[in-house]
C-alpha cells in the first residue's frame, strides 16, 4: 500500500477512535450548561427560603421587644436597668 492509501485509512478510523472523546466533550458541554441553569434556579429558591426565615426571626425578636417595652411602660421597675439596656440595644440593632 502506498503512503497515501495508509493516510486515507487512518483518516477513516480517526473519527471512530475519537468518537468517545467527542461524545465526552459534547456531554460535558451540555451538562455544564444544564447545571448552570438549574444551579441558578436552585440558588434563587434557597435564597427566597433563607430570606423568609431570616425575616420571620427578625419579626419574632421585634415582637418580643415590643412586648418588653410595653411592660416597661406599664411598670418601669419590672426589669433591672441592665435588662432594660439590653432591650434597648436589641431594639437599636433591629432598626439598622
Amino acid at each position: 500500500m502506498s503512503s497515501q492509501t495508509v493516510n486515507i485509512v487512518d483518516d477513516i478510523f480517526d473519527s471512530a477512535l475519537n468518537l468517545e472523546d467527542t461524545h465526552y466533550k459534547e456531554g460535558y458541554s451540555e451538562g455544564y450548561t444544564d447545571g448552570l441553569n438549574s444551579g441558578k434556579d436552585e440558588g434563587n429558591q434557597v435564597g427566597l427560603k433563607t430570606g423568609f426565615e431570616v425575616g420571620e426571626e427578625l419579626g419574632f425578636y421585634r415582637g418580643c421587644i415590643e412586648v418588653w417595652n410595653a411592660a416597661i411602660l406599664v411598670e418601669p421597675t419590672c426589669f433591672s436597668s441592665r435588662v432594660q439596656k439590653s432591650i434597648k440595644q436589641m431594639d437599636e440593632l433591629l432598626r439598622k
